[in-house]
């Protein structure tokens, strides 16, 4: 059925002109006389056998190069070209004898010019004389199959290229004539095909080994071939039979397909990836056998139809017509060629793959196009234009599904907006994803592309697609922060959480666990096992807040970790349980605005698309489920500071300022005070003043506040605390901000306490004596009462104050009495004027004050007076000495020297004070020679005389000692002794 195959016109005719006439036009007979020749080509050369018995060779131009008497006054029947130059053939010579020779194609000396050797020569044993209708070589020579027109066959085999012997013998005899013997090689076997007019056998030559092995022949089919209906295919070791129905291919393995050619066929030939049939035009053709190659047709009634078919993709590459009739077909290389009964030689020239590809284009064959391009090897970009006009083909008949397949396939040179416009436009996104798949797998994709996917699948809600697109290990280009967004407004927490965690954005991690997931736990060891500070340090800020609305603890312990520089990464983070309060989702990613968002995009993205409807990209919405596995780590907070304290020396990171952290814990007041305790407690030894002091009066204030907030009144840990922590942090505690706290909390004892650490211990004092504190004035008066004398006389007039005063002051009234007494702060006088001034104080709280001031007058008064008197007795001494200087001479029996100590010789200097120098000893340094070891005792008092004289008449030191002074009767007497001393002296 003829009309099953496509027709085209894919070669054209060339006539080949004779190389020794070329002003010739067209094709002319060339040099040799081919009517009565047979014709074997081979890659390089056309071997030409004359039945006069002589072998020639043509070059490329068939221009004759040698020749040779292959059989003289004989002729030959069969010529075969071989492998590179060598050559067989089969004829008769003179004697009859049938005789097969190979030859060899060679160089002359050192000249251009060729000739033929003759290698080898095996005499062909027959009993009969009848026809050799064929013969076939393996390449090599190694195996030559001899056919006859009585049906029998001759098998040679040997080392015919080196003539190193042969041996034949007869594998099979039949009734019919041998029409084509044809070998076919596989890996372990060779076998040699025999084709009759009324069978077709094979027979293994030899095996894997080489070895030649003995079989008949087995009949394979009982249809034959006729002459010159058999060729084989040497690059698809593949045998071609043409038949009356069809083309019938035969491999190694046995029969193949076939494909229907009905009408007669007189010769068949492959070249490339077609055959070759040709066929008489009329439907006749000659049935008898004449000797000679089956590549020949000796005669034909009227002209001959050539057609040229493509059985691998069923259709004609080209039909024409030859009215002088056709001889033979060859191949010569890459060339076809025909010759004509009359001897003239056409060149059947295939056209190139562009005209081709117009033709075909024409057609809308695109398939068939592309297939075509492939075989012959076309670049990649041809084949994508191929693809190009064959996916827009495929779109305008609305066959969208094959379109994007092709599209897909040259996704490497089409416009990709153009193909996504087109997708869009017809409401296809499955067909729009599988391009964009094809985009990001090219590696051509763009963030816009890729957020678009990822808007289609959730669209489509393939989330096991778009799981897969995310952990694909390729870095595709994406706006991480809109990607993000589609994937949580579509409820692809998971997912959005991959591609976040893909690109290390630990933020948005962290946001979806918290915001999306509610996994609390998960979130904080997720952040336990971050390594970068700096990271760690936004994430707290961001996500710290929600934390510790839902896990309090946990999350004051990280970040009491963090602020003291203890933080260490985990590896392995053991999951716990833990509870979490219930909290509202809070997503943050509202509908407008995430519309909006993507709207804009992709106008940017598709610039040419007209009236696009972007609601094909707003994700389904679904209900996200707000409960998932919590996780925590718990351990042991002592070894976790020893092993973060090495850590951390190595990582050596900048600890962050505490304050950064106060506003996160602005609604936890306990877990507030928490995070400062472990504060104070681990940075001991904080360098920046600042930091600590703002620690410090943050943490007081928090005390006060719980203080003032706690039920139990009776309950004052928090003030125990506070105070606590003004003693052993009073450094760092600025009193300007402390006595605000102090006013704001009305914390009153915190303001004297303020005022006693700053030096002001009489304003502390009588704070306490107005506020009634009998406690606090004993405990400053047994702290610095020997420091501050007059808290004694302030101590008196409140312990006296009121009857309750006295009860609770106790025996210390009396301690205040005996202070006062051994100071004398007052005269005994005042102390008796303050405790009568109410009549709080009675005789019997007074009375052994009294007693005492008495008996002490009395013993103070004796004192004085034996003071007195032995003033007076020295006095008179020192008076009777003088006189006794004045008047008397003194005697001096000294012997040694005063200050040497050597013995005394003349000259030497006596003193009155009994001290003798000699003269060299003694410095005169003035005309008043004084006595060296009595001179600075003498000068002392000389100057304390001189400055009791210049105090004396200094009148300002005077009235500012006076004024100072608390017991003014004993400041003047002392000046007084100054005076009456000025007036001795």
């Amino acid at each position: 059925m003829a009309s099953a195959w496509r027709q085209f016109n894919f070669f054209q005719s060339v006539g080949v002109k004779d190389a020794t006439n070329s002003s010739l036009s067209g094709p002319a007979p060339i040099s040799i006389d081919l009517n009565d020749s047979i014709i074997s080509a081979g890659k390089d050369w056309v071997f030409v056998g004359r039945r006069l018995g002589t072998l020639h060779a043509l070059d490329q131009q068939f221009r004759e190069v040698a020749d040779i008497p292959a059989y003289l006054d004989g002729r030959i029947d069969h010529v075969l070209a071989c492998t590179g130059q060598l050559v067989a053939t089969i004829g008769e010579e003179s004697s009859g004898s049938r005789v097969l020779k190979v030859w060899e194609l060679r160089k002359i000396g050192s000249s251009e010019r060729l000739s033929f050797k003759h290698l080898s020569a095996v005499v062909v044993h027959t009993d009969q004389p009848y026809p050799i209708t064929c013969f076939a070589a393996l390449r090599d020579l190694g195996h030559v199959a001899v056919g006859f027109s009585n049906g029998k066959v001759i098998l040679i085999k040997g080392d015919l290229a080196r003539d190193r012997g042969a041996k034949q013998r007869v594998v099979y005899e039949g009734e019919e004539p041998i029409t084509r013997l044809e070998f076919l090689l596989s890996e372990t076997t060779t076998t040699l095909y025999i084709f009759s007019t009324s069978k077709l056998l094979t027979l293994t030559t030899s095996n894997a080994n080489g070895k030649s092995v003995t079989q008949i022949p087995r009949v394979m089919e009982s249809v034959g071939a006729a002459l010159g209906c058999v060729t084989k295919d040497e690059s698809k070791n593949e045998i071609i039979v043409v038949r009356q129905d069809a083309i019938y291919v035969y491999g190694i393995h046995g029969r193949g397909p076939c494909f229907a050619l009905e009408g007669p066929k007189t010769l068949v030939h492959t070249h490339g990836d077609y055959v070759i049939v040709i066929r008489p035009p009329n439907g006749a053709t000659k049935s008898s056998f004449t000797s000679g190659n089956s590549g020949l047709a000796e005669s034909m009634d009227g002209g001959s139809q050539v057609t040229v078919l493509n059985t691998a993709h069923k259709f004609i590459a080209h039909s024409g017509y030859f009215s002088q009739g056709l001889k033979t077909i060859f191949s010569r290389g890459e060339a076809l060629y025909l010759l004509t009964l009359d001897g003239k030689l056409f060149n059947l020239q295939e056209l190139e793959i562009e005209p081709k590809l117009d033709i075909l284009f024409a057609k809308n064959m695109y398939t068939l196009a592309l297939n075509l391009a492939q075989e012959s090897g076309a670049d990649e970009s041809l084949l994508n234009s191929i693809q190009l006009r064959y996916g827009d083909f495929l779109y305008s008949k609305g066959e969208y599904e094959q379109s994007v397949s092709q599209y897909v396939l040259a996704v490497r040179r089409c416009q990709a907006s153009t193909v996504m416009r087109k997708f869009l436009e017809a409401q296809h996104i499955p067909l729009l994803t599988e391009f964009l798949e094809a985009l990001h797998n090219a590696r051509l994709a763009n963030a816009d592309y890729t957020t678009l996917l990822l808007n289609c699948y959730a669209k489509l809600d393939r989330r096991e697609k778009m799981a897969a697109f995310i952990r694909d290990e390729a870095e595709h280009p994406i706006d991480l922060d809109i990607a993000v967004a589609l994937c949580r407004q579509a409820s692809y927490f998971d997912e959005a959480l991959a591609l976040a965690a893909k690109h290390r954005n630990h933020t948005i991690c962290l946001g979806i666990m918290i915001e999306d997931q509610r996994s609390f736990g998960a979130a904080l060891a997720y952040i336990r096992k971050l390594r970068e500070p700096s990271d760690i340090g936004i994430i707290l800020n961001n996500f710290g807040r929600e934390l510790m609305l839902n896990i309090p603890a946990e999350t004051t312990k990280i970040f009491i970790d963090f602020y003291t520089g203890s933080f260490m990464p985990e590896n392995n983070v053991q999951p716990q349980t833990v509870s979490v309060s219930p909290h509202p989702a809070a997503t943050g990613y509202g509908g407008t605005i995430y519309d909006s968002m993507i709207n804009s995009r992709y106008t940017q993205v598709l610039p040419s698309l007209p009236s696009l409807d972007m609601s094909l990209f707003n994700p389904m919405k679904r209900t996200a489920s707000n409960t998932s596995p919590i996780v925590s780590k718990s351990h042991e907070l002592s070894e976790h500071e020893q092993i973060s304290a090495s850590v951390n020396e190595e990582r050596g990171y900048n600890v962050p300022n505490p304050r950064t952290a106060f506003p996160i814990f602005a609604d936890f007041p306990l877990h507030f005070v928490q995070f400062l305790e472990a504060i104070l407690e681990r940075q001991s030894d904080v360098a920046e003043d600042t930091q600590r002091s703002e620690v410090v009066s943050t943490l007081l204030e928090l005390y006060l506040r719980q203080a003032r907030d706690t039920p139990a009144k009776a309950d004052r840990t928090w003030e125990t605390k506070a105070k606590a922590l003004m003693q052993t942090e009073a450094d760092c505690l600025e009193n300007s901000k402390a006595m605000l706290i102090f006013h704001l909390s009305k914390f009153e004892e915190g303001s004297l306490l303020l005022q006693e650490r700053a030096g002001r211990r009489e304003d502390v004092f009588r704070s306490r004596c107005t506020v009634g504190d009998t406690v606090g004035v004993i405990k400053l008066l047994r702290q610095y009462g020997e420091e501050e004398p007059i808290m004694y006389t302030l101590a008196l007039k409140y312990f006296i104050s009121s009857p309750k005063t006295v009860q609770e002051a106790g025996p210390e009234l009396a301690t205040v009495l005996s202070k006062i007494q051994e100071k004398r702060l007052l005269a005994p006088l005042q102390v008796v004027q303050a405790l009568s001034s109410n009549a709080v104080a009675t005789v019997g709280i007074v009375k052994e004050y009294l007693s005492s001031m008495i008996e002490r007058e009395r013993k103070e008064i004796a004192s004085n007076q034996s003071l007195i008197a032995s003033y007076r007795k020295e006095t008179e001494e020192k008076a009777r000495e003088v006189t006794d200087l004045a008047t008397n001479a003194r005697v001096l029996q000294v012997s040694r020297c005063s200050g040497c100590s050597g013995t005394l010789e003349l000259p030497v200097v006596h003193f009155l004070c009994k001290h003798s120098f000699h003269q060299r000893c003694v410095t005169v340094a003035t005309e008043e020679i004084s006595c060296p070891i009595c001179l600075e005792s003498s000068n002392t008092v000389k100057a304390i005389i001189k400055n009791k004289t210049e105090l004396a008449e200094r009148q300002e030191f005077f009235k500012e000692g006076l004024a100072a002074s608390r017991d003014k009767a004993n400041f003047l007497f002392s000046r007084l002794d100054l005076n009456i001393e000025q007036a001795v002296t």
